[in-house]
């Protein structure tokens, strides 16, 4: 999975495809009833869908891993951050296809999600949701939304992430 985000990084999307596809293989072979595991796969192999703009399957591939993670009580950090990656991913793409009442949908269901599972208001991970949420706002035209949200981002950025990309110590 490393090795498929390190080739997308590189904007390399049939090699970062291929591996997210062999550590899926990996996955199934060596941890077949983990659904933990399961989730990983399938977010990576909508990651690599995305990154050879095959958008249809990058959707599958997403939409599978929301419906496994309904299966897991209690996610391990690791796991709600891919579920939660794999709900903003969607959204934005969603509303880049001009579905921004699909999005909007799917963010009121990914902060649900994050609360359910007891991520702190005050948690990094959450910039990313209000920033697609504020994605959702402008793409409905509401910019007034669209700003409150983004400004909520950028102070929760400003107070838990540092200028070289670290946080405060703080993530879950």
């Amino acid at each position: 999975s490393a090795y498929a985000n390190a080739l997308g990084m590189q904007e390399r999307g049939n090699e970062s495809l291929a591996a997210a596809e062999r550590a899926a293989t990996l996955r199934q072979r060596h941890a077949a009833g983990d659904p933990l595991e399961q989730i990983e796969a399938e977010h990576d192999l909508g990651v690599g869908q995305y990154r050879t703009q095959d958008t249809a399957m990058a959707e599958q591939h997403w939409r599978k891993t929301l419906a496994l993670a309904t299966g897991v009580a209690r996610p391990p950090p690791r796991t709600l951050q891919t579920v939660l990656n794999a709900h903003q991913s969607l959204a934005s793409m969603l509303v880049a296809d001009g579905r921004g009442h699909e999005a909007q949908e799917l963010m009121a269901r990914a902060l649900a999600y994050a609360d359910r599972h007891g991520l702190p208001a005050d948690s990094p991970w959450r910039v990313q949701l209000l920033r697609s949420q504020s994605e959702v706002a402008s793409q409905r035209g509401d910019g007034v939304e669209s700003e409150a949200i983004i400004r909520r981002a950028i102070a929760l950025q400003s107070s838990t992430i540092r200028d070289d990309g670290s946080t405060n110590g703080k993530l879950y």
